[in-house]
């Protein structure tokens, strides 16, 4: 999966064969700003907000989002955005 929700990381493994039970905790997984159907506002440089968009997709690993309008229809090419490029509308 290229694009997880931030829920869907579980946060322990059960380990061991040795017959003795042992939990490791994973790493915490990034820690999403926005959400799937988030709504958002682009910053655009030397002009104003544009928006309001709906978050598309997430990429968790790189914190990156994709946009879509409010009929759910895929905006800006479907370039992927960072958390700086984005504000809560």
């Amino acid at each position: 999966m290229d694009f997880l929700d931030c829920d869907e990381i579980p946060s322990f493994t059960i380990l061991g064969d040795d017959g003795r039970g042992k939990i490791k905790q994973k790493p915490k997984p990034l820690q999403c700003k926005f959400r799937v159907g988030d709504l958002v506002q682009l910053r655009v440089e030397g002009a104003e907000k544009e928006g309001p968009y709906k978050i598309e997709t997430v990429d968790t690993a790189n914190k990156k989002y994709t946009l879509c309008d409010s009929a759910g229809y895929t905006a800006k090419e479907g370039r992927k955005w960072g958390e700086t490029d984005l504000v809560a509308a």
